[in-house]
């Protein structure tokens, strides 16, 4: 059985359900120190790592993806293609305009976005490799129009990768991709070595020691980062419309990801709550992971909360990764959402459409970052560079004003350098 919250308090809610928070001071310690060594010893240092982790002891990480099969089934292509269709399209939606206004007579100022130049995109190996991260952060970067994209990715087979995930990377035009996992794999694009050029960028999803090597590297201001991606939740709302069945499928299509994934149920009827129970373990059965239902109050919770009010409250202040609306009117109930990932919407919108074919992106803030800010998108591959341009005329009009903030904050020089140019009579001497 999992554990059943009975509860109209927000705060006691937060409590039942409270995620884990994975400071580890060993992994925190040996990450510093593997970067420590990538920055001592280079490319030697990384391929001591790659011994270690991957059992990969080739001195070369470059794959040439020419000498890889990219032999793939028709269902397969079909599918990739439909998908890369819809996440194309949704992401090229999101593209930023330059623009120039007139704040005064004669005083520009604009914006204008600049792509990152190199760009680092970390595609988890683990059991099997994840063809649809390499979609959803390989195009909104080249939406984005990102230079140079730099994928690593821990080893398939004899250091090399799969079929599928090389017909991917030959499709969307990646030639640079290092066979390479774990903290080495962030390590060697943040800081650089002889064979891999360091990037400006860091994006994609990783287990623990991979999501502590992105933390330093970003606080180390060797490179910048997306978020932190993981362990992966579910939100689901749900109300008597419900299908129990539904539910249950999707809460256990989120703790596949992995043993720290969290699934919460929030429904105010008490019959929804039994029966999803129940076709949690019947389903269970279902699958190879025997640990996919965890232990009791450690990854299931099956909150029963009769306000809604409190519902939306309690799943706001929790700001899901992924939030579900089971409900008879989610439309309705979308405008009462504050903080979430990604919301789904109906009984026939599961989260694992998102995940693959909608056109949205999956990499989402976790662990409550979704009250700051939402998924991987095309602005994350962009830079906001803003401008101004004043005239004689223009300058003459507001510099008053900047001489009296500046005066007031005590800094003489700025006001210097207004005065000096309102001083001038010929606008030609002015840049």
């Amino acid at each position: 059985m999992n554990l059943v919250v009975k509860s109209n308090s927000v705060s006691e809610l937060l409590i039942a359900t409270k995620r884990n928070i994975f400071k580890d001071d060993i992994i925190t310690s040996e990450v510093r120190n593997y970067l420590k060594l990538i920055k001592d010893e280079g490319d030697n240092g990384i391929l001591k790592m790659a011994k270690k982790f991957d059992n990969y002891d080739n001195e070369k990480f470059k794959l040439d993806l020419n000498l890889i099969d990219s032999e793939v089934k028709e269902d397969f292509r079909k599918a990739y293609f439909r998908a890369k269709k819809n996440i194309k399209f949704f992401h090229e939606n999101q593209r930023l305009e330059d623009s120039t206004i007139e704040v005064e007579p004669n005083l520009l100022c604009g914006s204008i976005y600049r792509p990152f130049q190199r760009v680092g995109l970390y595609i988890p190996g683990g059991r099997a490799p994840l063809i649809s991260t390499l979609m959803m952060t390989i195009i909104p970067a080249q939406i984005a129009g990102v230079k140079d994209l730099v994928v690593a990715t821990p080893p398939f087979k004899n250091g090399t990768i799969s079929n599928e995930m090389s017909f991917v990377l030959k499709d969307l035009n990646i030639n640079e991709v290092y066979s390479l996992g774990g903290v080495q794999a962030i390590g060697a694009l943040a800081i650089g070595t002889d064979m891999i050029p360091k990037v400006e960028k860091i994006c994609g999803p990783g287990n623990r020691w991979v999501t502590e090597a992105k933390r330093q590297a970003a606080i180390d201001k060797l490179v910048s980062i997306d978020f932190d991606a993981g362990p992966s939740e579910i939100l689901v709302i749900a109300d008597t419309s419900a299908n129990p069945d539904f539910i249950a499928s999707d809460l256990l299509s989120q703790l596949e990801h992995g043993p720290d994934s969290k699934a919460i149920l929030v429904t105010s009827s008490k019959k929804i709550i039994d029966k999803v129970n129940k076709k949690l373990l019947d389903f269970s059965r279902r699958f190879n992971d025997k640990n996919i239902l965890g232990k009791k109050g450690e990854k299931i919770f099956l909150c029963l909360v009769k306000d809604k009010e409190v519902q939306f409250s309690f799943t706001n202040e929790f700001a899901p990764e992924h939030l579900s609306l089971q409900t008879e009117k989610p439309r309705d109930d979308l405008k009462l959402v504050q903080n979430a990932g990604c919301v789904f919407l109906g009984h026939y919108t599961p989260e694992s459409l998102g995940d693959y074919a909608s056109g949205t992106n999956h990499v989402l803030p976790t662990g409550g970052e979704a009250k700051f800010r939402g998924g991987l998108g095309v602005s994350d591959f962009l830079k906001r560079i803003n401008f101004q341009e004043a005239s004689s005329k223009s300058l003459r009009s507001i510099g008053p004003t900047v001489e009296t903030l500046a005066n007031i904050e005590g800094l003489p020089a700025h006001t210097f350098s207004i005065s000096i140019r309102m001083d001038v009579n010929n606008e030609n001497t002015l840049l």
